[in-house]
C-alpha cells in the first residue's frame, strides 16, 4: 500500500484556517497519539475523559483507526459496579510500519519499527565508511533493505515510509546532506541516490540528523518506561558515535533552530589550542570524547569493539582510565555551557556513551556542579539512555511515524 504524502519538515507546520475537516484532522491526531503514548491500553471512555471529547466522537475516530489497521481491540475488561466492560485499545503489531535507515562511519543499519514503536526487524553491515563514496554506501543500504522490505510487503504490512539518519548537517525538508565531516560528504542529494533503486519506489522518505532522531526515539522510550506522556520529557541528549552529536528535547519535542542545524555539541570548542578536527576547527569536543579519540587515547585500534575499551576499564588500565576521565571532563564542560544557556536539569548519554555511563558520570557531574549556576538549587542528572545503538535507526523510523501521527488523514481517509 502506498500513498502520496506531503512531507512536512520536522518542527514546522503551516497554520490553516479552522473548518470542520481540519477539526476532524486535529482530533484524529489527538486520539492516535493518546493511544500510542499511553503506558498501557486505554478504553474509549478513558480517551473521552482525557481529551474532553464525546464518547460518540471518540468511537467514530477509533473505528477509523481500527479499519485502517493502526489500532486493535483487546479482550474486554470487567469493571466493578454498573456499566459495560471496557474494551482496551492498543497499536497493532507489525501491520503498519516504518523503515529506519542509519548510516554511520562504521556501519549501516536497516530496521523496521511498527506504529506502536516496537522494532520488529534489524540488520547491520559493519565497515569503514570514512572518506566513502555516498553511492557505495547507498548500495550497502539497498542490499540490507531489499529483503526486509520485500518480507514486510509479502506479509501484507503497510509501509508508511522510510526515515534516514546521517551524522551531519541536513537541509530541512529535503534529502540533501549539507555536510557530514566524519564521512567526508558534502552537498549529497541522498534521495536522488536512494530513489534510483526499485526498493524505494513510491516510498515517502524523510531525512534527519542522527542525534536529533536518536533523541526523538529516546523521548518515546523514556516516556514508556516511566509511564509518563512524552510531553513530560525535557533533556539534552548526547549521541556518542565516531563523533558526538547533541539534541535538545523540550516537552517531548525536538527544539530546532532556524535552519535545523542546532545541537552540534560535538563541534563545541573546549580547547582553542586543541587538536584539529575534521570540521576544520580546532579543539572540538569530539576530539576528546568521540569514539576514535577515546580509542586512540586508550591505546586501542580504531576497528576495535567498544567491549575492548570496557575490558580495559574493568581491569583498571591506567591509559584507558585517563582517556575516559579526560572525555568525562570535556563532556561536562560542554554540557555545563549548554545547560547554562538552555535551562534543563538532565543530560542523557546515548550510543557508546551509554555503555560508558558508569565511568563518565562522576567526572561529568563534577564539571556540572562547579560550572552550572543553577546547580545549587536544582539537582542535575546524568543518565544512561534506554536504547543504546538502536536509538538512531528507531528514531529514523520515528520521523515517519511522527509525521503520520501528526497528520494521519492521508492514511486513514475522511470517513466518519
Amino acid at each position: 500500500m502506498s500513498r502520496t504524502v506531503q512531507v512536512v519538515p520536522m518542527g514546522r507546520r503551516t497554520p490553516a484556517a479552522a473548518r470542520q475537516a481540519s477539526l476532524r484532522e486535529h482530533n484524529l491526531s489527538l486520539v492516535l497519539r493518546a493511544i500510542l503514548e499511553a503506558p498501557k491500553p486505554v478504553t474509549r471512555a478513558q480517551l473521552a475523559a482525557q481529551l474532553g471529547l464525546t464518547r460518540a466522537t471518540i468511537s467514530g475516530l477509533v473505528d477509523t483507526f481500527i479499519e485502517a489497521g493502526f489500532v486493535e481491540e483487546l479482550e474486554p475488561v470487567i469493571v466493578k459496579g454498573a456499566g459495560r466492560p471496557g474494551v482496551p485499545l492498543t497499536a497493532t503489531t507489525a501491520r503498519v510500519v516504518a523503515i529506519g535507515v542509519e548510516m554511520q562511519v562504521d556501519q549501516v543499519t536497516v530496521g523496521v519499527t511498527d506504529i506502536g514503536g516496537r522494532q520488529i526487524a534489524r540488520e547491520t553491515e559493519y565497515g569503514n565508511y570514512r572518506h566513502s563514496d555516498p553511492a557505495e554506501v547507498v548500495e550497502a543500504v539497498h542490499a540490507l533493505a531489499t529483503p526486509i522490505v520485500e518480507s514486510m510487503r509479502s506479509k501484507g504490512a503497510t509501509i508508511l515510509g522510510a526515515g534516514f539518519s546521517v551524522p551531519g548537517l541536513t537541509r530541512r525538508g529535503s534529502g540533501e546532506i549539507r555536510f557530514a565531516p566524519n564521512l567526508h560528504w558534502e552537498s549529497v542529494d541522498l534521495f536522488h541516490l536512494v530513489r534510483s533503486h526499485p526498493t524505494w519506489a513510491d516510498t515517502v522518505c524523510v531525512l534527519g540528523n542522527d542525534a536529533d532522531v536518536s533523541a526523538l526515539a529516546e523521548s518515546w522510550a523514556r516516556a514508556k518506561v516511566r509511564g509518563n506522556p512524552t510531553t513530560g520529557q525535557n533533556f539534552i541528549y548526547l549521541a556518542g558515535e565516531v563523533g558526538i552529536g547533541g539534541a535538545m528535547v523540550v516537552q517531548g519535542r525536538l527544539l530546532e533552530g532556524q535552519h535545523g542545524w542546532s545541537g552540534e555539541i560535538g563541534h563545541m570548542c573546549v580547547d582553542p589550542s586543541g587538536p584539529p578536527c575534521s570540521c576544520g576547527a580546532r579543539g572540538c569536543l569530539e576530539q576528546y570524547a568521540g569514539r576514535d579519540a577515546l580509542f586512540r587515547g586508550a591505546g586501542l585500534a580504531l576497528d576495535d569493539d567498544i567491549s575492548a575499551l570496557l575490558r580495559a576499564l574493568e581491569t583498571s588500565d591506567k591509559v584507558a582510565l585517563d582517556a575516559v576521565r579526560t572525555a568525562g571532563q570535556m563532556l561536562g564542560l560542554a554540557l555545563a555551557n549548554a545547560i547554562n544557556l538552555m535551562d534543563v536539569d538532565r543530560a542523557v548519554l546515548g550510543g557508546f556513551l551509554e555503555q560508558l555511563h558508569p565511568y563518565l558520570r562522576r567526572d561529568i557531574e563534577r564539571e556540572l556542579f562547579s560550572r552550572v549556576m543553577a546547580a545549587r538549587w536544582t539537582p542535575l542528572q546524568v543518565e544512561a539512555g534506554q536504547l543504546g545503538r538502536r536509538a538512531s535507526v528507531i528514531g529514523a523510523a520515528r520521523l515517519v511515524l511522527d509525521q503520520v501521527i501528526a497528520d494521519p488523514i492521508a492514511w486513514v481517509g475522511n470517513g466518519a
